[in-house]
């Protein structure tokens, strides 16, 4: 009975003009994402392959590869949208579309997902009879006497719609998750302090409507809640194949939420609109255009063959274990199993917020921020784009003093090539942006805690970073120093949100230091004092 009601819900008739409109949607939607490439020659260490890249091995592709491949998607993805060969088409533009946009964020030390649900939608829609309307394909048929092509359709649909849908469900549930399956990201401060982090941490410009709900406690927790439902509802769709007013309303969340991002934090991504067209019964909609009965369909279906049945079987079963095991695991395997464009959402989902959650209260951001001693001073350019750069956004968690001493290496020759000068030496401090509480107005002030590394004018590297070992009020600090003197150091300890911090009293052994703290629910930060310049050794609870 399960198998029947799984036959069911998969194969049926209609939606052959439905699958001809979302052709075109997706054709439009890849585009857009080709729009967005960089394709930019970029530090061979940096680089780690995403997804299909693998295929290729661990070297950068070669440019004219690269190049090859940009000609075939343009061309591939114009012949999927006219109907040209479509299903060879619609195959080759996903192959060559992907690998480029997985060539950009092989860059990426974390994965931008503003092009992940295009391709989602672009993987589910491989194998549909797309050409059999609306096309090149049909008209060439009709011109050679042929009747139109007729096939199963329902699979197509519903898929292409779970692959859309399914993004923003995975969203809603991990900003459940991360609230402790309640809803305090809905009603703490949370959304006020992802503003935050969008415009004033990342230098961005406050759109008018970020500006006007940030400081109004009732607007941004409203939009939270809000977004909860838009990220949910639209999931429904593929259970309302036969209601298609309330498919197209559950669908039109998806169009809401993909408009409120530019509006609220100003990120446009018009590239996901025209995947709107899935939502839609387009053969419903034309027959009532043409004054047909109300659920009358154009085309009878033609029966589909027991061996397409399993492998249609096989690629819906496999697409949806991928999907749902990477993007509703809280675990990273995404990250680490390289399985671009399958991908956790989190969208926004931590809760930016100290407990009790319905209390305002002042909130700190943890960030990198870096010093610099030039020849000459930066220009202001160049230090937004020191400090905006997403490749050295999460810099100051770097533990590896060898991948440390690198990085900052490559940071202070970009520097120099830049603003053309002698970058002599150079800092990364960790750093705690704090917002006052609500109802003061949201703001953020800078505060350099300690330094995570640096680069001397005489050419040395300097670091303390280690791991903090706990157990019960014992802490080890456990050190991978590099270019310091422990022998003069002194242990730091900053408990919460305290900016300014406590000297412990640590018996040493070798590159470690034990210390004893009452135990604490609250953050820990470690740090050592050398020469009074202070060293971050490891911050402990939240990061952000």
């Amino acid at each position: 009975m399960a198998a029947g009601r799984w036959q069911r819900f998969w194969f049926g008739g209609g939606g052959r003009l439905s699958v001809a409109c979302v052709r075109i949607g997706i054709a439009v939607a890849v585009l857009g994402s080709l729009q967005t490439l960089l394709l930019r020659d970029g530090d061979p260490n940096a680089y780690d392959p995403d997804g299909i890249l693998q295929l290729l091995g661990s070297e950068i592709p070669p440019r004219a590869l690269l190049n090859t491949l940009l000609v075939v998607a343009y061309a591939s993805t114009l012949a999927m949208l006219v109907g040209l060969f479509s299903r060879i088409s619609t195959a080759i533009s996903l192959v060559s579309a992907l690998a480029l946009i997985s060539y950009d964020v092989s860059f990426m030390p974390g994965w931008i997902r503003a092009n992940n649900v295009v391709f989602l939608a672009h993987i589910a829609f491989l194998g549909a009879r797309c050409g059999d309307a609306l096309s090149v394909d049909a008209w060439m048929r009709k011109r050679r006497g042929l009747p139109p092509a007729m096939g199963n359709y329902k699979w197509s649909l519903q898929l292409v719609q779970l692959g859309i849908a399914l993004m923003f469900l995975s969203a809603a549930a991990a900003k459940w998750a991360n609230g402790g399956f309640t809803l305090s990201w809905v009603f703490s401060d949370s959304m006020r302090h992802h503003l935050l982090m969008q415009f004033d941490v990342l230098g961005n410009e406050r759109t008018v409507f970020a500006d006007w709900v940030i400081d109004n406690a009732f607007l941004y927790k409203g939009l939270a809640f809000g977004s909860m439902i838009s990220q949910t509802l639209p999931t429904a769709t593929v259970f309302l194949m036969n209601r298609p007013w309330a498919r197209f309303a559950c669908g039109s969340l998806f169009f809401a939420e993909a408009i409120g991002f530019g509006l609220l934090l100003g990120l446009w991504d018009l590239h996901w609109v025209p995947l709107y067209v899935a939502f839609i019964d387009w053969d419903r909609l034309i027959a009532w255009v043409r004054r047909r009965r109300h659920g009358k369909q154009p085309e009878v279906p033609a029966a589909i063959r027991p061996s397409r049945v399993r492998l249609v079987n096989v690629f819906v079963g496999g697409y949806l274990v991928i999907y749902i095991g990477t993007a509703f695991n809280p675990l990273p395997w995404d990250l680490k199993l390289q399985t671009y464009p399958f991908s956790r959402f989190p969208m926004f989902s931590v809760t930016r917020a100290k407990r009790p959650y319905d209390v305002h209260q002042s909130y700190d951001i943890i960030r990198g921020r870096f010093g610099v001693d030039s020849s000459k001073p930066i220009p202001e350019r160049v230090r937004k784009w020191l400090q905006h750069k997403y490749a050295y956004r999460w810099m100051h968690r770097e533990d590896d003093p060898a991948k440390l001493e690198r990085k900052l290496g490559v940071v202070q020759r970009s520097i120099g090539k830049r603003c053309k000068c002698e970058v002599r030496g150079l800092r990364l401090h960790h750093a705690v942006l704090r917002s006052p509480a609500y109802p003061e107005p949201a703001g953020l002030t800078e505060h350099r805690i300690a330094v995570v590394g640096e680069l001397t004018p005489d050419g040395q590297f300097r670091t303390a970073v280690g791991d903090v070992e706990v157990d019960g009020k014992t802490r080890r600090l456990v050190l991978r120093a590099v270019g310091l003197d422990l022998d003069r150091a002194q242990v730091l300890y900053w408990r919460g949100d305290a900016l300014e911090p406590t000297v412990l009293e640590a018996a040493r052994d070798g590159q470690s230091f034990a210390v004893e703290v009452a135990s604490t629910d609250e953050p820990e930060t470690f740090g050592l004092l050398v020469d009074q310049t202070r060293y971050l050794v490891e911050r402990t609870g939240n990061t952000y």
